[in-house]
């Protein structure tokens, strides 16, 4: 177990924020593994609430994105800004949802805060290993007030021409000029062509790995983190 402390929290959406703690010397992680937060209850336990770390094992802190709910027990614990400045129990990484060195060209689909490990993902990739295979990322959410990080993402696009980016909402104000629907009905034409890393609730992972295999897509190929 490792000892955190929060630094700073910001909200980046509706009911989304990041966390920015410090990072322990000794903590060692791969772009797209989680982690375990201890959260302390009121009878003098705690509980393990698990989060994908969104930053790189480079950085000298790590970043957290998390969604609040509204009677969760993290959610709670983090819902203001009263945490900042308090000290977390952490568990080591775990989770095998990382980047196939191996893969010719990547697609990455998220939606909400399945955004964390794709981030660190293709941070990962862009600025530490300065990979130039194509990676091609769609992002669902569904309305405007739920979109965030699109500096980042620009960012990257600037300083990596082989990165293209692309948000689909679901549920689109009449203003919205980017794509609209889910992120199912705008990445048939991949299909077998990348390894695929999926991320985002259980309901939209099986339909995209169900449309990807239709299209013969192996299941080896498919990368998959269901929040």
């Amino acid at each position: 177990m490792y000892q955190i402390t929060i630094l700073e929290r910001t909200p980046v959406a509706d009911h989304m924020i990041t966390l920015k703690t410090s990072k322990p010397s000794d903590f060692d992680f791969t772009a797209g593994q989680f982690v375990q937060f201890m959260i302390p209850i009121e009878d003098g336990t705690v509980k393990p609430r698990s989060y994908s770390i969104a930053s790189v094992p480079e950085d000298d802190h790590l970043l957290f994105l998390i969604k609040l709910l509204p009677e969760g027990l993290a959610s709670d614990y983090l819902r203001t800004d009263s945490c900042i400045g308090t000290t977390l129990t952490m568990s080591e990484a775990r989770g095998r949802f990382v980047v196939a060195d191996d893969a010719p060209s990547h697609l990455f689909v998220a939606t909400g805060s399945g955004m964390a490990p794709i981030l660190a993902m293709l941070r990962s990739e862009l600025e530490i290993k300065q990979s130039t295979k194509e990676m091609i990322l769609y992002f669902g959410v569904r309305h405007t007030t739920d979109v965030f990080w699109q500096k980042e993402l620009a960012m990257l696009t600037i300083d990596h021409p082989n990165f293209t980016y692309h948000i689909t909402l679901s549920k689109p104000e009449k203003e919205w000029d980017g794509l609209r629907g889910r992120v199912t009905d705008h990445i048939e034409a991949h299909h077998s062509i990348h390894h695929t890393y999926l991320c985002g609730s259980a309901p939209m992972v099986m339909e995209v790995r169900k449309l990807l295999m239709s299209h013969s897509a192996e299941s080896k190929q498919i990368h998959f983190e269901i929040f």
